[in-house]
């Protein structure tokens, strides 16, 4: 990724006592000053006035800043990494850093760094916990930087080319390997600066775990690595590449001492702006990505979640539209029923009305081919006659009368229920005088409901 240099830059690179200070493109050598304060756990307040006041000499601060960590706080590891497409590379690294460092997805994401581009299949992993990350930010921000890079400081020693370095540090020895300019290994050691006329205690803890580390090297790495450098101040480095040479730790590998000048941190200082200047950004750079399993489940999905969500907007805006319009109609036609209602019931009220006299202004003679289907079924000779005779709408028919003898009365009984029209015929009253004498009293109802075409029964029976 090239690194477009932003200028003027700050770089910082601290350990557990000393911060080293360097402005990019400055006149002024590496500032070196005592650092009272922890910035990863300490209030971001205190750590922000640490800053500024560590900081003054160097006049202006300016609003970008680079920050070497020591790599005694960071998680590191190499891992192998397979032929995958680069849209997949980055989520199958985060999801080997969460199985690697062991810390929770939500911690992960805000201090992980990838370096996806390491060369021979292999990449490094380096990984700050979120709320160290958290809080070293805010004390720069509230410091009064804005664009902030935080990085292992160690990584910058990897150089440009192929290599294996052994950085000493005053709390501990870092371990850092470089194949073609890509960093492939980086370890941080046994405590102590490995400095065996200082700390001559600590040397073998230094080659115990030294030993175990060289075990790790990728073998593109070991294969390709000629001599092993040993970086330190000038006594220092002497003694320990001697140390190194005595012991056969790195068996057939030329150990050579490099000098760092005016110090460790100095030199990490000067590696990071000479990158800078050369168009290239902080390797192992850390940023606050999401952890890999929300990575790659919301990468495959996200898509179809955004095209579902489309959808269930426009379909929401689309049911909005329709109810609104519906209650606008509805609105209108209340307004206009209530408008036209008097008129409605006053018209309701006249066909009301009409239908009630309709038989009275009609000129259909349904009552006249009633009284003939009833005509019809009495006898011609006066043996059976009618004293009443009530049609109420047309259809309801009560007829009362008297009959000289029982076997006329049941003929005409018999007439009236075979007539065309007659129907639900019912006896309501069926009466004889005392000891049999007449005339018989009767009384029938039914329904008439008028013929469609012929003759009544009883008209073609007589």
């Amino acid at each position: 990724m090239a690194w477009t240099r932003p200028s003027p830059l700050l770089i910082m690179v601290y350990d557990k006592t000393t911060l080293t200070a360097l402005r990019v493109n400055g006149a002024q050598a590496p500032l070196s000053v005592p650092l009272a304060v922890n910035p990863l756990t300490d209030d971001p307040q205190v750590v922000a006035q640490e800053w500024r006041e560590r900081l003054r000499p160097l006049g202006r601060l300016p609003r970008r800043v680079v920050v070497g960590l020591p790599l005694s706080r960071i998680l590191a590891c190499t891992v192998p990494l397979p032929t995958l497409p680069e849209s997949e590379a980055e989520a199958y690294l985060r999801l080997q850093a969460e199985r690697e460092f062991l810390l929770p997805p939500e911690e992960l994401r805000l201090g992980l760094a990838v370096n996806s581009a390491a060369a021979g299949g292999l990449a490094v992993l380096a990984a700050l916990a979120g709320r160290s990350f958290d809080n070293l930010e805010r004390s720069l921000r509230l410091a009064g930087f804005r664009q902030i890079t935080l990085a292992p400081a160690v990584a910058a020693a990897s150089g440009t080319g192929t290599g294996l370095r052994l950085v000493m540090a005053d709390d501990g020895a870092d371990l850092v390997g470089s194949l073609d300019g890509r960093i492939v290994f980086l370890r941080r050691l046994a405590a102590g600066s490995g400095d065996p006329a200082a700390d001559g205690a600590a040397l073998p803890a230094l080659l115990g775990d030294l030993r175990i580390s060289l075990r790790q090297i990728p073998e593109a790495l070991r294969a390709a690595v000629p001599t092993v450098e040993v970086v330190g101040h000038a006594a220092a480095a002497d003694g320990l590449a001697a140390a190194l040479r005595q012991a056969g730790v790195f068996g057939a590998w030329a150990v050579q001492a490099r000098a760092a000048s005016p110090s460790v941190a100095g030199m990490l200082c000067a590696e990071l702006a000479a990158g800078l200047g050369g168009g290239r950004a902080p390797l192992l750079a850390l940023s606050p990505l999401p952890s890999a399993r929300v990575s790659t489940g919301l990468a495959r999905w996200r898509r179809p979640l955004l095209t579902a969500a489309a959808l269930v907007a426009l379909l929401a805006i689309v049911g909005l539209s329709l109810a609104l319009h519906q209650s606008r109609q509805r609105a209108r036609l209340r307004s206009e029923w209530e408008r036209l209602s008097p008129r409605v019931e006053t018209v309701r009220a006249l066909i009301d009305s009409a239908r009630s006299r309709q038989p009275w202004l009609g000129d259909d003679a349904v009552t006249l081919d009633l009284l003939r289907a009833i005509t019809l079924a009495f006898p011609e000779r006066g043996s059976v006659w009618t004293t009443r005779l009530e049609i109420s709408g047309r259809s309801q028919v009560v007829l009362a009368g008297q009959a000289s003898d029982r076997d006329a009365w049941l003929k005409t009984l018999a007439g009236l229920r075979q007539t065309a029209g007659v129907r639900d015929l019912r006896v309501t009253q069926a009466r004889e005088a005392a000891a049999g004498q007449a005339p018989l009293a009767f009384a029938v109802s039914f329904t008439w409901s008028r013929p469609v075409a012929g003759r009544a029964v009883a008209e073609e029976r007589l």
